[in-house]
């Protein structure tokens, strides 16, 4: 290199070329003016809706509320019963056929099932091992999604076992047909 060459090629200190100066005032612009927050707007449209509420209802006059009906719960249909347990058959849904289970026992027992049906449509592949305590009601559950076909139920029929909890002493309860309130 020549002298002149090198004299021609001054070094120019990195705050003076013209890129850094635009990312520096781009980065500051955007720290200033950008990202603001809405909160003031959100908070002053929320007074404003209340005040609006509160000056229509002022002016309405006031409708009784009417409570919501209570939905309607089918009764209840027995479907097997001994001096110990009685069993009832409370609805078929998504989880599979619900039993409503008296235990007037001394004891704690299990429900568990062989098979239960709908309306003549069977199913064998369910999950079902639901304990009751002594002296009181509790749900027992035929876990199956098999009968998502049988449609509304107008009869059930079923295989269950009520195990003593204790002693494993069983007791088939088996109904065939029993029409559903």
């Amino acid at each position: 290199m020549t002298i002149e060459s090198q004299v021609n090629k001054v070094k120019v200190p990195f705050y003076k070329k013209w890129w850094v100066t635009l990312i520096a005032g781009i980065v500051i612009g955007g720290a200033i003016f950008g990202g603001g927050s809405n909160e003031a707007t959100e908070t002053d449209t929320k007074i404003t809706d209340e005040k609006e509420t509160t000056e229509t209802a002022a002016t309405e006059p006031k409708k009784e509320e009417k409570p919501a009906p209570k939905p309607v719960e089918k009764a209840l249909t027995k479907v097997w019963e001994n001096e110990q347990v009685i069993i009832s058959f409370k609805e078929v849904s998504s989880e599979g056929m619900k039993f409503l289970v008296e235990n007037k026992t001394d004891k704690t027992i299990l429900i568990q099932g062989d098979s239960v049906a709908v309306n003549g449509f069977s199913s064998s592949d369910l999950t079902m091992s639901d304990p009751i305590s002594p002296k009181s009601k509790g749900y027992a559950v035929a876990q199956t999604t098999e009968l998502a076909d049988a449609g509304e139920p107008t009869k059930v029929s079923g295989n269950l076992r009520v195990i003593d909890n204790d002693s494993y002493d069983t007791v088939n309860a088996t109904f065939t047909d029993v029409p559903v309130k």
